[in-house]
């Protein structure tokens, strides 16, 4: 104790104390020597190391006072006195042993960790994320490992204590059962944990030789809710609770919370039912409220609208921590008050709806609680389900069956005229398929007012299973009206009814209120459908029967109406109709008569038979039609009237057939491409065509397109044809009008006899031409050379006997390019009419040939047409000098020359 280490040769001033240090103990040598050594004590050792003397020899001095020592003689020893002559150590050997962990101590009921180390360490140098808890002495699967937010503040020293922060302490009972208890807690350690006074580094503890603690207090402290926030923005509901530690969520009961209007438990207030959240251990849970609770909590006005009108309360049961010690409670006469509230933006969504047309009841289901007081019912339409068909918005409605409280669902009592178009048909509410909502935005509110968001017909929500009731009243007809000038009937019924269901052949019309014999209508088509009343109009078949049946429909007092069964028409729910009998008839409540004039409304044309149909829009006399108002013509093309036609004898009707005289089929071929198809066949209708059976004139049309067209398929033939050799014109007579540019002159043959036989003789045309026009009668001008060659040969056209025409296939076609019927060569056709040939042959030329060598002379004349030469007369030729003989012209006339 006579012994003062200190780290400098002189330490003086109020804080010398802190840099120096007298030894308190140690173990001395007893020989007599010189030399003493000294072991020190370790509490003085590690003393010296905490003050930082002695930790290298510049920090190393020692004093001693006059009592530390004697010599032999029992003399005292000269003290070495600070600030005087302070002894510096001759020999210094620094620390060279690493800082071990000895032993730990846990507490978790204060978060306390304190570290017992083999020596004095750096409180400064602790580096808590090196230290890693786990459950194990040899095995790290559950472990956690401190963070930095775990600090100490105890000075240098061999005892460290780390207050362990509240995020590493709820994560370390998050990872329950570590740090449980005793036997669950182990600590392993990185080296350098901590450094000692001479920095060096704590040695190693690894996970796989943990060090157990030595001292264990468990957690006794009972959990406490410091915080709750409640978000209401979105469809689900959160409420996230704020302990003071970690809590165990299985032990977790929702039933144990109220939420309530005040802090004292006036006004509305709610205990939860239920809600789902995660079970992982936590200081802090999120719990998404059940929709029912969160319906419930929004339908109770001012409950849970702000932070101000947000309190909790809540019993022990609610939860324990993770040692299984119950919450504290919070009662209902001191709740607390939301630490954050978030409001609801999420506006409500129409997510389901029921229809019941017995009651007239629609209920609508959203997406959260609703203000019922704030529904506009004309912002509803009721849709079919298919995207773009029907619709129909309300006209009006109001809310039936609200409670104290308000909830998701709407209660709407609809209008009866809402309920009717409904039924009407749009083909809406027949059933859960064909039945959808759409809604406007801003039609109803949530208790947050905010407006529903809107949902358009294609988005339209599907219909609640089971969630359509129909109408089960039947519906009656009321009465009727006849508009015969339009050819309808209006039907007028006690209630909506589906027009789709109409059977008109269970209708009947009769003339008398009591009839045995009414009129059955066939299938008309149904217009100007309303809710109550659709229109029939009336087919051809029927008008023109009633044409046949006067007086029925021809007044008011000759119009009534029954029906054979109850199936001649349904309501949407398929309700059939209340029949009305034929003894019974319901009366016309009006009547237009009939006044339009009479149209050709359609006509055909067979070209093959000559035969025009008319379809008229009424019934007419046929007696009274006249062909000639009528005409054939096409656009920007010619018009061929009809002026010889003919009506054959029929029935009057409302299809009458013309026959087309010859003369006008061949002057509507002429007109060529008239009617040769149905793009150029047309009619035009003048004025006076005919008169119908009610009275009414006919109308004018032009320019109506043909309905159906039959090409001619009848192949021409050659009625007669004259050979006129004295103007070289064969003329050929045809049974149509024919293309005179499709004749092949080739193909034509003249023969002297029907049959063409070895002695037969015969021509066939070659480069004659034939004349352009089309028509029935076709001129072919012979050429020079055929001509020649038909009178060439002898006993060939020198008379009607001896002149016959054979015609080979495809030589001549008609208008619509139809073949000629062929004239066989044993078959041919003697000619109709012969013209001799008159006309005297005129010499044209001539030519003399001599040779050179003399005789013989030759003369060869050339005539217009052929000659016999055999009746040539030598001697009448004579050959003069000059052009016009004279006194000095030399002539020689031939006196009996031949001729080859």
């Amino acid at each position: 104790t006579a012994l003062t280490l200190q780290s400098s040769a002189s330490v003086t001033g109020p804080s010398a104390s802190l840099f120096m240090f007298s030894l308190t103990g140690g173990t001395v040598s007893t020989t007599p020597s010189p030399n003493v050594t000294i072991h020190l004590t370790t509490s003085d050792l590690n003393e010296l190391k905490r003050k930082q003397i002695a930790l290298q020899a510049a920090t190393t001095y020692l004093t001693v006072s006059s009592q530390a020592v004697v010599s032999m003689s029992r003399q005292s020893v000269v003290p070495n006195v600070n600030g005087v002559n302070a002894l510096a150590v001759d020999f210094y050997g620094p620390d060279t042993i690493h800082p071990q962990l000895v032993a730990a101590a846990l507490s978790m009921d204060a978060g306390i960790l304190t570290l017992t180390f083999s020596e004095t360490v750096s409180a400064a140098s602790l580096n808590t994320t090196l230290l890693t808890l786990q459950s194990a002495p040899a095995s790290a699967a559950l472990a956690f490992s401190l963070t930095a937010c775990s600090t100490s503040a105890s000075p240098d020293g061999t005892t460290i204590t780390v207050a362990i922060c509240a995020a590493d302490l709820n994560a370390i009972k998050a990872a329950y059962p570590l740090a449980s208890s005793k036997n669950t807690s182990y600590i392993a350690v990185v080296s350098g944990l901590v450094t000692d006074m001479v920095a060096l580094p704590s040695d190693p503890i690894g996970s796989s030789s943990a060090l157990p603690v030595t001292t264990f207090v468990a957690d006794t402290h009972a959990p406490v809710l410091i915080s709750f926030d409640l978000d209401m923005r979105l469809d689900v509901v959160v409420l996230t609770m704020h302990f003071d530690e970690t809590i165990d969520a299985h032990t977790l009961n929702l039933s144990a919370i109220t939420v309530q209007q005040s802090i004292n438990g006036t006004g509305y207030g709610y205990t939860l039912t239920g809600g789902y959240y995660a079970t992982t251990p936590s200081p802090s849970i999120s719990v998404n409220l059940t929709i029912a609770d969160a319906n419930a909590i929004k339908g109770r006005r001012g409950l849970a609208v702000d932070r101000d009108s947000t309190y909790l309360a809540i019993t022990s049961s609610l939860v324990n921590d993770v040692s299984g010690t119950a919450v504290q409670t919070i009662s209902t006469a001191a709740a607390q008050r939301a630490g954050t509230y978030l409001a609801d933006i999420t506006p409500p969504s129409l997510r389901s709806f029921t229809l019941n047309l017995t009651s007239a009841i629609l209920a609508l289901t959203f997406s959260e609680t609703v203000d019922s007081a704030t529904l506009l019912s004309t912002g509803i339409v009721l849709v079919n389900g298919t995207c773009g068909a029907a619709s129909h918005r309300l006209a009006g409605g109001s809310v039936v069956g609200a409670g104290v409280y308000e909830t998701p669902i709407v209660h709407i009592s609809l209008l009866p005229s809402d309920v009717n178009d409904l039924e009407y048909g749009q083909a809406i509410a027949l059933s859960e398929p064909t039945t959808a909502v759409a809604i406007d935005a801003g039609t109803i509110h949530d208790m947050a007012a905010l407006g529903v968001t809107g949902l358009q017909a294609c988005t339209a929500a599907p219909i609640a299973a089971n969630g359509l009731t129909a109408n089960t009243n039947r519906p009656a007809l009321i009465a009727f009206e006849a508009n015969m000038n339009e050819d309808t009937l209006r039907l007028y019924f006690s209630k909506t009814v589906n027009a789709a269901t109409l059977d008109m052949t269970q209708l009947f019309v009769q003339a008398t209120a009591n009839s045995s014999a009414p009129v059955r209508l066939s299938r008309g088509v149904i217009v100007n459908v309303t809710a109550t009343a659709l229109t029939v109009v009336l087919t051809q078949n029927d008008t023109f029967s009633f044409a046949y049946l006067a007086p029925l429909l021809t007044r008011l007092n000759a119009s009534f109406l029954s029906t054979e069964s109850t199936v001649y028409i349904r309501d949407y729910a398929g309700n059939a109709g209340i029949p009305i009998s034929a003894q019974a008839a319901l009366a016309a409540s009006r009547y237009v008569f009939d006044d339009r004039l009479v149209q050709v409304s359609a006509f055909d044309l067979d070209m093959a038979t000559g035969r025009v149909v008319l379809h008229f829009s009424k019934v007419v006399q046929v007696a009274t039609l006249n062909p000639a108002k009528l005409a054939l013509s096409y656009p920007a093309g010619p018009s061929v009237a009809l002026a010889t036609s003919t009506v054959p004898a029929q029935i009057d009707s409302a299809s009458v057939v013309v026959t087309v005289s010859t003369a006008d089929l061949n002057a509507i071929k002429v007109a060529y491409p008239l009617a040769n198809r149905a793009a150029t066949t047309y009619l035009n209708v003048a004025s006076g065509l005919c008169i119908a059976v009610v009275g009414s004139l006919s109308d004018t049309h032009t320019l109506l397109p043909v309905t159906t067209f039959g090409p001619d398929t009848i192949p021409p033939t050659i009625t007669g044809f004259e050979l006129d050799i004295n103007s070289g014109v064969l003329i050929l007579t045809m049974s149509e009008t024919v293309n005179a540019s499709s004749i092949i002159v080739s193909l034509l043959t003249i023969q002297n006899a029907t049959a063409l036989l070895n002695s037969t003789k015969s021509w066939q045309l070659t480069n004659s031409t034939v004349m352009p026009a089309n028509g029935p009668v076709i001129y072919i001008n012979l050429s020079h050379y055929d001509l020649n060659n038909l009178k060439r040969i002898r006993g060939l056209a020198r008379s009607i006997n001896t002149t016959y025409l054979a015609v080979g296939p495809d030589a001549i076609r008609d208008m619509s390019a139809v073949s000629l019927v062929a004239i066989d060569k044993m078959q041919a056709q003697q000619a109709s009419a012969y013209v001799a040939d008159t006309t005297r042959p005129v010499l044209q030329s001539w030519d003399l040939l001599m040779d050179p060598l003399g005789p013989p002379l030759v003369v060869r004349l050339h005539f217009s047409e052929t000659v016999d030469a055999g009746t040539l007369q030598p001697t009448s030729v004579g050959l003069q000098d000059t052009a016009v003989y004279s006194a000095g012209t030399h002539q020689y006339q031939l006196t009996g020359s031949g001729y080859p």
